[in-house]
């Protein structure tokens, strides 16, 4: 009978980062169990279970988030870099539903181009998304861009923001 060994490789010794994530996962774990579990009033209660002490102040009531007012925000608006058009992006907070509209308006004097798209509910807000112009319906200079958001009988028109055409 023969018996073979196996050839000592590095490879085979070396520790994979998958062994090593896990030992490193174990040991926080392990810490993180350890402080739980650990009291600071005396010896570890060997139970996990954490124990509260004090009774709640029972005439504080929590009070509910205030709530934002809403204000139509442009997030970005500028010629884009490839010099082929202009975008603008913008939401608004406060509210949040589907259904209303949004549009850009790029005004210079004697000039103005609009852009308007359906808004859509996000989480937190409601977003307008982006929109995107070719730059040659504008002249060189400084432009204006507002966002007014129409809703229902909401009507929301963001501050005036600045953006160059080059």
């Amino acid at each position: 009978m023969r018996v073979q060994t196996m050839p000592r490789s590095r490879e085979r010794l070396r520790p994979t980062a998958l062994s090593l994530a896990l030992a490193v996962t174990l040991s926080l774990v392990s810490v993180g169990l350890t402080a739980c579990t650990a009291s600071s009033d005396g010896p570890p209660s060997g139970s996990g279970t954490p124990t509260l002490t004090g009774s709640p102040d029972k005439s504080k009531t929590a009070s509910p988030a205030p709530v934002a007012k809403p204000e139509a925000v442009i997030v970005v608006a500028g010629a884009d870099l490839d010099g082929l058009n202009v975008s603008a992006s913008g939401y608004v907070s406060g509210v949040v539903e589907n259904g209303g509209k949004c549009t850009f308006a790029f005004t210079r004097p004697e000039h103005r181009v609009e852009s308007s798209r359906d808004a859509v509910a996000n989480v937190a807000d409601t977003t307008c998304g982006f929109v995107q112009l070719p730059i040659d319906q504008f002249t060189k200079g400084t432009w204006q861009v507002v966002l007014t958001y129409t809703s229902g009988n909401l009507t929301l028109t963001s501050p005036p923001t600045d953006l160059e055409i080059p």
